[in-house]
């Protein structure tokens, strides 16, 4: 078995692997984003209000999930949950379900390979706020260096 057959969740049906393939260009089209991102002069200047954004988001959700693992009735509904996934997997709602998914995914990876162009085509446009510095070497090192 390759290692891509191994890293590759089950493929039972065609649409998987579509869905496999949209998520993996997804993760692509994030990680061009955000370096595209991050080398802009706007991104620079937002990284400090993001971070602590992010930070504040992990605090709620860590919050979140420890009163709601605490909760009983989660635990109910948990497996009325899982019972609902499984009837899911056997009906035709989950086919239909990874097709809209497959379809939405190809045009936020779309929308995202523009969103990148874009910060592309501003960042070649704008002048290079970096200064050109030439070093030239001592002569004392050259001799050195005989």
């Amino acid at each position: 078995m390759s290692e891509e057959q191994k890293s590759r969740p089950d493929e039972g049906s065609a649409g998987k692997g579509d869905l496999f393939d949209e998520l993996k260009n997804l993760g692509s089209q994030i990680e061009s984003l955000f370096t595209t991102a991050v080398n802009s002069e706007k991104a620079r200047a937002i990284q400090q209000q993001i971070a602590q954004g992010v930070r504040e988001i992990g605090t709620q959700v860590q919050s979140a999930v420890k009163t709601v693992q605490e909760n009983p009735k989660v635990h109910e509904f948990e497996e009325r949950g899982r019972q609902a996934l499984r009837e899911a997997r056997e009906s035709q709602f989950a086919d239909k379900l990874q097709d809209t998914l497959v379809g939405g995914l190809h045009q936020l990876n779309s929308q995202l390979g523009k969103l990148i162009e874009s910060f592309k085509s501003e960042q070649a446009a704008a002048p290079s706020s970096a200064q050109s510095v030439t070093i030239e070497e001592d002569p004392s090192d050259e001799q050195k260096r005989s």
